[in-house]
């Protein structure tokens, strides 16, 4: 269920609670900050969000217009933030506008495939968000629930409770201060380009005590500077 337009969530409203079995998140936002008001509620339901930004749309003036670069944030986002997942959409295909049959295989489309690869390949629903910044210590940008999705610099992190997999995802590229310490050991670290699917070595093993920096590796294929660090243990 959605409620209010520009943000909500679908428990916003409590007398609705009885009859939801998901929780849905609306915004037009940064994702991360509606998906974590969702998960830390003290009745949680599994929440997925449910509209954000579409591609080639924008919504009103003050909101980032729907590019890949702006999809890819908003589900990024939304998952490293305790998301179950996230609903894509597109300004031709919703309302079957003229042209719509030439904007099936879109950018955005296309990334949203390699989106899904990444997490499907690993126990990301093991994953919980990195609130405290007890992983990523440092580099992590600026939390914002307002403004501009284009405009926040905000790194989204999650672990599993084992230390066997973390996931950070880095809108605006940069360096972030890792603290290995929490992870188990034998960990290697993976750049993950989210406009190809394909991998780049970040550290073929991390150190196994204190902290360490990570780099992202400058413009990623469709040039554009977000990156998907992937860590994994054992």
């Amino acid at each position: 269920m959605e409620l209010n337009y520009l943000d909500s969530g679908g428990l916003d409203d409590s007398r609705w609670r009885a009859v939801l079995g998901i929780d849905s998140a609306y915004t037009y936002s940064p994702t991360y900050a509606r998906v974590l008001r969702e998960f830390d509620r003290p009745r949680f339901l599994p929440v997925v969000m449910i509209e954000a930004g579409y591609e080639f749309e924008q919504n009103i003036p003050s909101v980032s217009k729907g590019t890949p670069d702006i999809l890819r944030r908003q589900a990024y986002w939304s998952v490293l933030s305790g998301a179950t997942g996230q609903i894509y959409g597109n300004h031709y295909i919703w309302p079957f506008a003229n042209g719509w049959e030439d904007h099936l295989d879109t950018p955005g489309a296309a990334d949203m495939a390699y989106f899904a690869k990444v997490f499907e390949s690993h126990k990301w629903y093991t994953l919980v968000p990195d609130q405290t910044h007890r992983y990523v210590t440092a580099g992590y940008g600026t939390f914002t629930s307002t403004g501009n999705v284009g405009s926040s610099d905000y790194v989204t992190t999650a672990a599993s409770p084992d230390g066997s997999l973390l996931m950070s995802y880095l809108p605006s590229g940069g360096t972030i201060t890792l603290d290995v310490s929490r992870l188990r050991s034998h960990a290697g670290a993976r750049w993950y380009d989210p406009s190809d699917g394909r991998y780049v070595r970040a550290r073929a093993i991390l150190p196994r005590t204190g902290t360490t920096n990570l780099t992202a590796p400058g413009k990623n294929s469709g040039g554009d500077p977000d990156w998907l660090l992937v860590v994994t243990a054992g």
